[in-house]
């Protein structure tokens, strides 16, 4: 079985939706990968978002032809483009390395008027995701000492360690590469 896919339904046309199994999928080391069953035979390249029905998991980084591997959000490196919902104030989300619902959401002006269980969202300035897909909620702020910028404890939304279905979402508009 799948997953319920009638939030990714609402997605503009110029992205491409691919339902793809979860053939293996890392939650315990520092640099985590999650492999999928569909590759460039089914239209994936690589720098495309994989998303499941409750936000982001990842970003395909290699593609062979009948599966892909993907960079988790689980990933020291990972970085994804952010925003807070409704309210306009923009930063980068990260994981903090510490336990598979825990990150850092960076670069949010102290002005800001955040609180908490605001939620947190793709912002659209990538062509890897789509805007405004949930990434978690804001579960702690703070502010180090002579910073201009919050610094956002955010309870991520999807539990990667029961992952098992999700989707590769491809922006059209991207020119595909040979």
């Amino acid at each position: 079985g799948g997953i319920d896919s009638s939030r990714l339904n609402q997605l503009d046309t110029t992205f491409q939706v691919i339902p793809a199994r979860v053939i293996s999928n890392s939650v315990n080391r520092y640099h985590n990968f999650i492999v999928l069953d569909k590759g460039s035979r089914h239209g994936v390249v690589p720098h495309t978002g994989v998303v499941t029905a409750n936000g982001v998991v990842g970003i395909v980084r290699r593609v062979a032809p009948s599966s892909s591997v993907a960079m988790s959000v689980l990933h020291l490196q990972t970085r994804i483009s952010a925003r807070v919902r409704n309210k306009g104030y923009f930063g980068w989300i990260n994981w903090t390395g510490k336990n598979t619902r825990s990150f850092k959401l960076n670069d949010v002006p102290k002005d800001a008027l955040v609180a908490l269980g605001d939620t947190i969202e793709t912002s659209g300035y990538s062509a890897i995701f789509p805007e405004g897909i949930m990434l978690g909620t804001i579960e702690k702020i703070g502010l180090e000492p002579g910073s201009n910028y919050y610094s956002l404890d955010v309870k991520y939304s999807t539990d990667l360690s029961r992952l098992s279905w999700a989707y590769i979402v491809k922006d059209l508009r991207q020119r595909e590469k040979l």
